[in-house]
């Protein structure tokens, strides 16, 4: 999907929905009759049910808000329009982990807050430094 890249260089810097449409576009034409999942940064209802009323997509994923807000589709369902929460991204000012960390602590603090959910805890909705801390110490 493409989740867990947090640098991406083709967004240019810029936050948008849908990021992999086009791919999912080129896919359709070049595998006509298949079903094509689009995945990356969905987090309106707009956008969402455009892609696939365009006929971008047969399906987004929305994997990141769902870490979130697991009833995000069942408010879609009932047409309560309201973005995803976003969650903040990971900043660390220190040049390695720049690079070599901050991809994957975006992962594991999403795949964390699954966790939390599956135990019945609220989700941590900002990785703050001491969160993440926990992250890398944790086996």
């Amino acid at each position: 999907s493409g989740g867990t890249y947090e640098h991406m260089a083709f967004l240019d810097g810029k936050t948008r929905e849908g990021y992999f449409l086009d791919f999912a576009r080129r896919a359709r034409q070049a595998l006509p009759g298949s079903a094509v999942m689009a995945t990356g940064g969905f987090r309106s209802q707009a956008m969402s049910t455009q892609a696939v009323q365009d006929g971008s997509c047969d399906i987004i994923g929305v994997c990141r808000p769902l870490c979130l807000e697991p009833a995000l589709p069942l408010r879609w369902l009932a047409r309560t329009e309201a973005k995803a929460e976003v969650t903040p991204p990971i900043m660390l000012n220190i040049p390695v982990f720049k690079d070599l960390l901050v991809p994957g602590l975006g992962y594991y603090w999403h795949q964390r807050q699954l966790h939390r959910i599956a135990a019945g805890l609220q989700t941590e909705r900002i990785p703050t430094r001491a969160v993440l801390m926990r992250l890398l110490l944790e086996k």
